[in-house]
């Protein structure tokens, strides 16, 4: 499986896709990644996704970070794709990286 680049995996960088971050490795595993390797799922990669998903400026494209770049279109590069944060989990499951992928959606509030 495939896990957003936002969720903490002791043994992979966690950089929320920002290049200031681009060497962090957390001490710990998020929860549901504890909870995942207990049932013996397999992180095959981390995957891009708007750069610390979106809460820098509303101007940036979506599916866009200074670390990988601009998530594309599978099948058709020419065309600048998905347009949201998770670009880079549908990504994954096109190119077949494993048969899921985990994300975490986080909601802003206009009060």
């Amino acid at each position: 499986m495939s896990v957003k680049e936002n969720i903490n995996t002791n043994n992979v960088i966690t950089s929320a896709c920002t290049y200031e971050l681009k060497d962090f490795i957390p001490k710990e595993d998020a929860e549901v990644i504890k909870k995942l390797k207990n049932e013996k799922a397999i992180i095959l990669a981390k995957t891009n996704l708007s750069e610390l998903a979106n809460y820098m400026d509303v101007r940036i494209p979506r599916g866009y970070s200074s670390k990988h770049g601009q998530n594309i279109n599978l099948y058709n590069p020419l065309i600048i794709s998905p347009l949201v944060s998770s670009s880079g989990n549908a990504a994954s499951i096109t190119a077949n990286i494993g048969v899921a992928s985990l994300f975490v959606r986080c909601s802003r509030s206009n009060k």
